[in-house]
Formats: C-alpha cells, sequence, structure tokens
C-alpha cells in the first residue's frame, strides 16, 4: 500500500483533479513547508503519467540482466568450526575447496540457518566429481575461511536466481534496483515458483541516517535534522505461486524447475501498442515456421 503524506507533519493534500501545475511563491509571504512537498509531488505526478504511456508498471528501463540456474548443488555446513561461529558471508563469491575429495567449486549464493535447516551454500562445482560428507572447506582468494560438510545427507540439488543492477519503472517511478541474488530452492531443482520484485516503501529521518542533517558547515548537524527523505526500493522475492504478496511483480516463473515465464526486455505500453499496430499494418498476417503440408 502506498505511503499517505497528507499526514502530520507533511500534511501533503495534493489533488491532480484540481489541475494545478505550479506554485506560485509570492514576495513578502512565508514559504509553506507543504507548499514545497506538494511542489515534488506536482512534478512526480507529470513523471508518473508519461512514464505510464511509455511503459507498463514493473518494466525494465536499463539494466537488469538476470540468471536462473537449476543445476547448483546445495551443501549443508556445521555452524561452527574449531569452535568459532562459522560466518556464511565470508564464502559468497569465493573458490571452496574439499581438503579430502580436492573438489573445487564456486559459491554462488548462501542460506542462513533456520529453525528446521543448517547454514547451507549454493555452490556450482568447477573441478572434480563431488565433495565427501564430513569434509572440511576453505576458501580461496584472500582470506582464508573454514566450515565442516555435515555428515548426513548433507548434498541436494539447488536452484538459484541473479539479477544485475538496472532501473525498473514502479508505480510511476524510476527506481534503482541493486544487483541480487535469491535461491528459488535450496533443497530441490524440481519445484514451481514466482520470483518477482517488491516495492519497499519508507520515510527515512536523520535518526535513521545521519547523511541527511545539514551540512552548511561540511558536517552533519546534529542540531538541525532538516527534512525527512522518501525511499523506495526493491528487493528480489520468491514466493509460492499460490500466495498473494503485496506489492509483488512478477519478472520470472519456474515451473517443475524450468523457466517458463521470463520478463527480461522492456515492455512498452501504449507507445508499444502503436508499433505494434503498424507494425500489423504494415507486414499482416505471415507464418515463420513451414506449413504441415505434403
Amino acid at each position: 500500500m502506498a505511503l499517505n503524506f497528507n499526514t502530520n507533519p507533511y500534511y501533503d493534500d495534493f489533488d491532480n483533479t484540481k489541475n494545478y501545475h505550479r506554485i506560485l511563491f509570492r514576495p513578502g509571504y512565508a514559504v509553506q513547508a507543504r507548499e514545497l512537498t506538494q511542489l515534488q509531488t506536482q512534478i512526480q505526478d507529470q513523471i508518473d503519467r508519461f512514464g505510464r504511456h511509455i511503459f507498463t508498471n514493473g518494466s525494465i528501463v536499463t539494466g537488469g540482466a538476470r540468471l536462473f540456474d537449476n543445476s547448483l548443488l546445495s551443501i549443508k555446513l556445521g555452524s561452527t568450526y574449531s569452535g568459532s561461529t562459522v560466518n556464511l558471508n565470508n564464502f559468497i563469491g569465493k573458490t571452496i575447496t574439499g581438503a579430502t575429495s580436492g573438489t573445487k567449486a564456486i559459491v554462488k549464493s548462501i542460506a542462513e540457518i533456520t529453525e528446521t535447516d543448517p547454514k547451507t551454500l549454493l555452490v556450482k562445482i568447477i573441478s572434480g566429481s563431488a565433495f565427501t560428507a564430513g569434509e572440511n572447506i576453505t576458501t580461496s582468494p584472500g582470506t582464508v575461511y573454514s566450515a565442516t560438510i555435515q555428515t548426513t545427507s548433507p548434498f541436494s540439488d539447488a536452484m538459484a536466481f541473479s539479477i544485475d543492477s538496472g532501473i525498473f519503472f514502479v508505480d510511476g517511478k524510476f527506481i534503482y534496483l541493486e544487483a541480487q541474488t535469491i535461491n528459488v530452492d535450496k533443497y530441490t531443482n524440481t519445484a514451481s515458483k514466482n520470483i518477482g520484485l517488491v516495492l519497499n516503501e519508507s520515510i527515512v529521518t536523520s535518526d535513521d541516517d545521519s547523511s541527511i542533517l545539514d551540512r552548511a558547515q561540511g558536517s552533519p548537524n546534529y542540531a538541525a535534522p532538516g527534512a525527512d527523505r522518501y525511499a523506495a526500493s526493491l528487493t528480489l522475492t520468491v514466493k509460492d505461486l499460490a500466495d498473494d504478496v503485496e506489492n509483488f511483480i512478477e519478472i520470472a516463473r519456474v515451473v517443475d524447475g524450468a523457466l517458463v515465464v521470463n520478463q527480461d526486455k522492456t515492455v512498452y505500453s501504449e507507445i508499444g501498442k502503436e508499433l505494434a499496430r503498424r507494425t500489423y499494418d504494415e507486414s499482416g498476417d505471415y507464418t515463420v515456421k513451414k506449413w504441415p503440408i505434403q
């Protein structure tokens, strides 16, 4: 649900049906905080109208390349190594080597411990045939981190989905997406899932982020908190096909482990319809495969 800014302390009661297109400040009259906020809303409303004519909601604008991999191996690990807690973040993107098997793999994703599942790595084997249950693994290059593979049923097939950074048009805004990877399923490669982006909206104050404090003298002035910020971000999310998730925009769908939907191209709105109409008027109907006639 979109945030409501027509509340204390913002009182942004912008109404696009009134067709106000400028706020005309006058000398001798105080500028209201409400007017400054409405000025931004007016401009955003124009961007929204234009954007919806060009792009469908959730469309890629730039970037956003993605990769689905249903051939990963998941490895269950012990929670500690030599008395210290295993930090899975130290393994992301690193090459791991089995001390006994000599098998090497690149860590593509991780899954933290839950009430039912242990710490887990999702990896792509690059040399050797298989890891050995109970063996130690070490990372390279750089600082060496270690962990121990569990001894009982530690290996499974797995699936992950990655998306590069890019700009997406969502709810009238052009939002930057950071590169992200998500586990489609960490213990099977035959599941059916929806993969999408969830819009997160929030109001950020100087208590949350000191960088928005007044810097008139070159450093944050904690006595001058100033204006809050409206933030919008996108999170890569996986859900079951039947689940209803608020603000969820589907970008891919996996059925029985196969990628059957992949919205990896820009999807145009009204301008796309016009291009399709002109193409049809020019080219008409035609076949792209041979007719099965003998």
